[in-house]
């Protein structure tokens, strides 16, 4: 390698070895599929979480929900259960 390739490719490596150092437990993250999905919802509502084409006639306009619609429709799903 040669100069900035190889700084960078040096920096990526320091940055994986003090990620690798922080335990999981440590990382403050979800306990579930379910809890990350409501902390995306949370912090970005409005994004899309999926989008579907309803029929090959109406591909140009897929049916999207957003990742608080989704959230939203997964916990109703899991109080019913």
């Amino acid at each position: 390698m040669s100069g900035a390739l190889e700084s960078t490719a040096a920096g990526r490596e320091d940055d994986l070895t003090a990620l690798e150092r922080v335990p999981l437990d440590d990382r403050g993250l979800p306990a579930s599929t379910y809890d990350a999905l409501v902390r995306a919802a949370e912090t970005w509502p409005e994004w899309p979480a999926i989008s579907c084409l309803p029929d090959a006639e109406h591909w140009e306009r897929p049916s999207t929900r957003t990742l608080a619609e989704m959230a939203d429709d997964v916990g109703v799903r899991l109080s019913l259960e």
